[in-house]
């Protein structure tokens, strides 16, 4: 055997395990642009001015004898959720009749006691449901589904009652 052979300094080094910390670092970049989306820019405001405790707003518009229009959403809203609040309650038309006509906003998601108490007391099977309730909570009209996608009827006749 050659001197080499045998030296412990000439043997090959175990490759060093650089690879581990770019790895890490993707992993976690991961982890943070998963958490930005779906708890950061996943979560879906209720629009301007309205609330998101339904015993609230009941007590509210019962006290200033006015009506109550709930937007009814699953936990995390969906796109036609979304789409209901963007482009069909925060337009400025319907923003001035929702104003004009005093009522109570409230968007309710589907969770715990609101989820029992939407689905029993007020027949919720789809989502996004929008309902206008009279101050004492009795339903006035509903619209459902794709039907809370149309923008103007939600000022010429949901609104009113129709």
């Amino acid at each position: 055997m050659t001197e080499a052979a045998t030296d412990p300094a000439s043997s090959p080094t175990p490759p060093k395990r650089r690879h581990l910390f770019p790895l890490i670092l993707l992993i976690g970049a991961i982890g943070v642009a998963v958490y930005i989306q779906f708890f950061v820019y996943g979560k879906v405001e209720p629009p301007r001015g309205w609330l998101e405790d339904f015993d609230q707003a009941m007590a509210l518009a019962k006290s200033q004898n006015r009506k109550v229009v709930v937007l009814v959403t699953h936990r995390k809203p969906g796109d036609t959720a979304q789409h209901v609040i963007r482009y069909v309650i925060q337009k400025p038309g319907n923003r001035k009749a929702f104003q004009e006509g005093e009522f109570v906003g409230v968007m309710v998601r589907l969770r715990g006691d609101d989820k029992k108490r939407m689905t029993e007391e007020y027949k919720i099977t789809v989502t996004p449901t929008l309902l206008l309730l009279s101050p004492d909570g009795k339903e006035i009209t509903r619209r459902q589904d794709q039907e809370t996608k149309q923008e103007v009827p939600f000022r010429d006749s949901f609104l009113k009652g129709r």
